[in-house]
């Protein structure tokens, strides 16, 4: 349903993070898998969607985090207009992909009024091709959910030095980051017991 956007997965050097950026970050450690949707997401009651969007993006751009882009508006262009006047016999597109610039072709509309015809589940992938070949055009978009990258987690657990008079992660956050550096820490015993059981069970 979602497009994920695609991100930097290797860091050769730690990025530079802004004490907001910092914050963003933590504010995903509570989550399973580090992963949430962005609309849970708010690093102050008094920060706007666009701010908060921003700060996303940012840390996209550093590999520290990863996020899914979906389709929220869309309307049909004028070739995808003249390409439904056409013999339906030789449209070169899918029964779905026709359906969808046939929900369109009045007005700009939302994935919720598609044709009910096309799975729901294939709608992002279906405005998004047709939009690849210029059939469709994309007026509106909106993240959905976002996560810590792997690099994301190493920068954390090995980069992140804060530095400073005023800080700005409360108690819960600090605590998040101390039970995100703990389980990290138990991993890597596992991790490390388990090399030496399997050792002392090779044969010699």
């Amino acid at each position: 349903m979602i497009q994920a956007a695609p991100c930097t997965s290797a860091l050769l050097t730690p990025p530079e993070i802004t004490s907001p950026e910092l914050k963003f970050l933590l504010l995903l450690l509570k989550y399973p898998n580090y992963r949430a949707p962005i609309a849970q997401l708010r690093s102050h009651a008094k920060s706007s969607i666009a701010a908060r969007d921003r700060l996303c993006k940012q840390l996209c751009q550093k590999g520290l985090m990863g996020y899914e882009d979906a389709i929220t508006r869309f309307g049909l262009t004028a070739t995808g207009r003249t390409l439904l006047k056409l013999d339906r016999s030789v449209l070169p597109v899918t029964p779905d992909e026709k359906y969808v610039m046939k929900s369109c072709q009045e007005s700009s509309i939302t994935p919720g009024q598609i044709h009910p015809r096309v799975p729901k589940d294939q709608r992002q992938q279906l405005i998004a091709r047709l939009a690849d070949q210029g059939l469709i055009r994309i007026t509106q978009r909106q993240l959905g959910d976002v996560w810590i990258t792997e690099a994301g987690q190493r920068f954390l657990r090995e980069d992140c030095i804060p530095q400073g008079n005023h800080p700005v992660v409360s108690w819960t956050l600090l605590s998040d980051y101390l039970r995100f550096m703990r389980q990290t820490n138990e991993r890597s015993v596992m991790s490390h017991a388990n090399r030496e059981d399997a050792s002392d069970q090779t044969p010699v």
